[in-house]
């Protein structure tokens, strides 16, 4: 396969998405949207089975102030093919470290299942034991910027490909100074363009945190 979408599928959160596209409606099946109770888009996720979803920690807001969106495209039109629940239990990651950004992971439990169909899907998780080599390109969706210096959320989905970065690469001098932890892998281009700044995904029951380095203006 061209992308890792098999091995490193599990979206959590994306907060800018730079040099990416917009995607066929729908083709990303698993990707969730988390929101206020009044429909404001917030954070990301994926769906990891019919009543539980994958996030951040960072995330973490009153169980009654949360609504799950999936089957979602446009964040700003009714399609027909979204999916709407109220979380029953949030559960952060109980070693996450707001400061550091170790960990950040969350499990939501939903009070009733997801119905999947040609909209909603359960995303591809990986084999215990799979890691992923420098170079790997992988994909990250979500509704983050567009642009480095942020912006406005687009309303549609966004989706770009980023390939994996060495741990030692990313922390060096040029990079992020040795704030990469062994939990956590790089991914995007050096000379940026293409890049998602911020996003993580859970490989092996073991938490990663993927950065990638944006290109300032």
């Amino acid at each position: 396969m061209e992308l890792c979408s098999v091995l490193l599928s599990v979206l959590v959160v994306t907060r800018r998405i730079v040099g990416g596209y917009a995607p066929a409606p729908n083709s990303i099946k698993y990707v969730v949207s988390i929101q206020t109770t009044t429909g404001q888009h917030f954070c990301g996720g994926s769906l990891v089975n019919k009543f539980w979803v994958l996030t951040a920690a960072h995330c973490n807001v009153q169980v009654d102030h949360m609504l799950i969106v999936v089957g979602d495209y446009s964040l700003v039109m009714y399609e027909g093919t979204e999916q709407f629940f109220i979380p029953h239990l949030l559960i952060p990651h109980p070693n996450y470290n707001s400061q550091t950004n170790d960990n950040d992971i969350m499990l939501i439990k939903l009070k009733a299942p997801v119905i999947l169909n040609s909209y909603v899907a359960i995303v591809p998780m990986p084999m215990q034991g799979s890691s992923v080599a420098e170079g790997r390109v992988c994909r990250v969706s979500g509704w983050g910027f567009t642009s480095p210096s942020g912006g406005q959320i687009p309303s549609a989905l966004r989706t770009v490909k980023l390939p994996i970065v060495s741990r030692e690469r990313c922390n060096g001098n040029a990079s992020f100074q040795g704030n990469i932890t062994a939990n956590m892998l790089c991914a995007g281009y050096s000379t940026g363009g293409k890049d998602a700044c911020e996003f993580r995904r859970w490989i092996d029951r073991t938490i990663f945190n993927y950065y990638s380095r944006c290109r300032h203006s």
